[in-house]
């Protein structure tokens, strides 16, 4: 079920069975990127996942418990999944998805660039990456946001309030790209920010539900430290 990467819908090459029903593998495989990308302390039970996912109590977050999942012949359509703990990059094969009509992982601790497979996702209508630590948009991205912005214009005033209702809240402090620019027909001579992102300099420690480590009983666990807005080596003020 891997996707072209042209914009086709993929169908699904192995559908696996579990408790008598039928969910493609492709699917599931990128749910598992999302979960092993939040479990990076050497176990399956040191994570930063929220455990209140945690469905059938064996304290392992599995992919069909991260968050709610619409499927549809074995297919993901709608994935909300607001306050899930996930972490790290959105991964390239998130176009493996080709049937996902709606994305929400908001409120979560997602960061770096937002991927170019966005591009890919002819099907994908709605998306929300509020308050996570995004810190820049790809080309594909910003295309996918253009043809989404076309759908909905009716919706939102102009271009950039819709990019700003869609990022707000993450780290995405550097201008605009030209690219963006001109696909969003904004005036070149300007400078155009994402509005309402945490550009203060500072050290985030990845743990849910108020910095409380809930999932082992050793207290001696790793954080998982994100490090933001600092300029790395350089001297003088705002230096980290």
């Amino acid at each position: 079920g891997v996707c072209a990467g042209n914009g086709s819908t993929c169908e699904c090459d192995e559908f696996i069975n579990v408790d008598g029903e039928s969910y493609c593998k492709s699917d599931l495989e990128v749910l598992q990127m999302f979960i092993d990308n939040s479990s990076r302390f050497g176990s399956n039970q040191d994570h930063t996942l929220n455990l209140g996912l945690d469905d059938n109590g064996n304290n392992i977050i599995e992919p069909l418990e991260l968050g709610h999942i619409l499927w549809t012949d074995g297919r993901i359509e709608f994935w909300v999944c607001q306050n899930c703990g996930i972490m790290g990059e959105i991964p390239m094969e998130i176009n493996n998805l080709s049937r996902l009509k709606n994305l929400d992982l908001s409120n979560n601790y997602l960061s770096g660039k937002i991927p170019d497979a966005f591009g890919d996702m002819i099907n994908l209508d709605n998306i929300a990456l509020q308050s996570n630590y995004f810190s820049s948009l790809s080309e594909g991205f910003t295309d996918y946001l253009e043809k989404t912005y076309q759908n909905n214009s009716g919706t939102y005033p102009n271009p950039l309030d819709f990019i700003n209702t869609s990022l707000s809240g993450n780290t995405i402090c550097e201008p605009l790209s030209r690219q963006a620019m001109e696909v969003f027909n904004l005036n070149l001579d300007d400078l155009h920010y994402v509005a309402d992102q945490n550009c203060e300099p500072g050290i985030f420690i990845l743990y849910p539900q108020g910095g409380v480590i809930r999932y082992t009983g050793d207290t001696s666990i790793p954080v998982e430290i994100i490090v933001m807005n600092y300029e790395i080596g350089k001297q003088g003020e705002g230096a980290f």
